[in-house]
């Protein structure tokens, strides 16, 4: 199994990019598979996990509502 994870940001000092970054590092050190999307303007930083972050999304809302904004995500994806 392979986890996906979408946030607009992985800042660990800001509110959904604290939220993202301590999921990671948790999937990380657990070992388990997963990669991290966010949205290309996004600022890199250091972390354990950088080989599983990819800065490929257009700019996210940090909040998204319902499934609709899901799937046209998915769909950048394709």
């Amino acid at each position: 199994m392979h986890i996906v994870l979408f946030s607009a940001t992985v800042e660990p000092t800001s509110g959904w990019g604290s939220v993202t970054y301590h999921h990671a590092l948790s999937l990380y050190q657990a070992g388990i598979p997963f990669s991290l999307f966010v949205p290309a303007t996004a600022r890199p930083i250091a972390t354990p996990f950088d080989s599983h972050i990819h800065y490929v999304l257009p700019d996210l809302p940090l909040t998204f509502n319902g499934l609709l904004a899901f799937w046209k995500i998915v769909r950048l994806l394709h």
